[in-house]
């Protein structure tokens, strides 16, 4: 919409043209507004699929600090009590040392088992807040905000089988998703380059206002209306197919870019689910196997130690063998739980079932 007025008024038969007016709209090719349309759809649905990624993201994030937290309190509570009982041990050594039935090396092994432990004790008590203020400020809360110990590390049920796996990531993971439909809104880009070859249309209205003529002919102060139809001749046609090669460039760009991240997708989920079966397999072995023989091993060496049948030594190793095999299956439990959550970015959906 224009609007002009005549500084000096044109004379005409009929009387001064004082000013005018003109409303044009401009009608482009049928098919470019629809082409113009989906490729803003493929647009916002790629940015769409990279808000589920983030959303995700962050759920995975928090999970992994919430499965470092409670390691860590699994951790610190094993810890602790193994030092309760050194203390003890410790005791007995000095008991059996002052009465001669022990040497002086099973009391220094002791107390630099108490040593070692009592150190570990700390740098777990230093590490939880740390890693709380992680899950604080993943959950939007104060860093220094109270977040109780967990009593126990839970854990899911899941049978990672690579194959189904790879075809479900290979059909819902958001980020393939993002790129896959921005090749698509480059295809229609170069359907769209090619379209600036045809002209577009332009309609218009035009009215001249006309002051009264001083002679009083006929027609005297009618206003002058045209109407108007142009359309644009597209001749810098060496503009318009450079912006058609320009077009096709970035659909091969974004086809390789889908391709490329498909199979960097393939080998990331394959890792992880190797990683989640692994850390499950540690974690069933410690459980089933190598815990309840690291008891029995301990059992056995303070009956032995009782009855003066083995050392010290002997004891407090059966003791540290049973603390780090607890340490490795919370340790395997916890990590499984994270390698799954990366999975669940990788699917782009929740896996398995929580075990109560």
């Amino acid at each position: 919409l224009s609007y002009s007025n005549q500084l000096e008024p044109v004379q005409t038969r009929v009387g001064p043209q004082e000013a005018r007016y003109r409303i044009e709209q401009s009608i482009p090719f049928p098919w470019k507004l629809r082409k113009k349309g989906l490729v803003a759809l493929e647009n916002a649905r790629a940015e769409y699929e990279k808000f589920r990624s983030q959303h995700l993201r962050l759920r995975a994030d928090v999970k992994s600090a919430f499965y470092e937290f409670a390691y860590l309190a699994k951790a610190l509570a094993i810890n602790e009590e193994n030092l309760n009982l050194l203390v003890n041990l410790e005791r007995v050594a000095q008991t059996k040392f002052k009465s001669g039935g022990a040497s002086n090396q099973d009391l220094l092994k002791a107390q630099v088992e108490l040593g070692r432990l009592a150190n570990e004790v700390e740098t777990l008590k230093d590490m939880i807040p740390v890693v709380a203020g992680r899950l604080n400020a993943l959950l939007n809360r104060d860093w220094d905000a109270v977040l109780p110990l967990p009593e126990r590390i839970p854990q899911t049920q899941f049978a990672a089988d690579t194959e189904s796996l790879a075809n479900g990531w290979r059909r819902d993971n958001p980020l393939l998703k993002s790129v896959q439909h921005n090749a698509a809104e480059a295809e229609l880009g170069v359907g769209l380059a090619k379209l600036d070859y045809v002209p577009d249309l332009s309609v218009g209205y035009e009215r001249i206002l006309t002051g009264e003529s001083m002679t009083g002919v006929s027609g005297s102060g009618e206003d002058a209306e045209m109407v108007m139809v142009s359309i644009n001749l597209p001749l810098w046609l060496h503009s318009r197919r450079a912006r058609v090669r320009e077009a096709e460039a970035e659909l091969n760009a974004s086809r390789e870019s889908a391709e490329a991240f498909l199979r960097d997708l393939d080998s990331r989920g394959t890792m992880a689910a190797y990683q989640y079966r692994n850390a499950r397999r540690q974690a069933g072995l410690y459980e089933h196997a190598l815990l309840p023989k690291a008891n029995q091993a301990l059992k056995a060496a303070q009956t032995d130690y009782s009855g003066g049948r083995t050392d010290f030594l002997t004891l407090v190793d059966s003791q540290r063998t049973l603390l780090e095999f607890h340490l490795a299956y919370y340790r395997a439990v916890a990590s499984a739980e994270q390698y799954l959550a990366e999975l669940e970015v990788l699917a782009g959906r929740s896996l398995g079932e929580a075990i109560p």
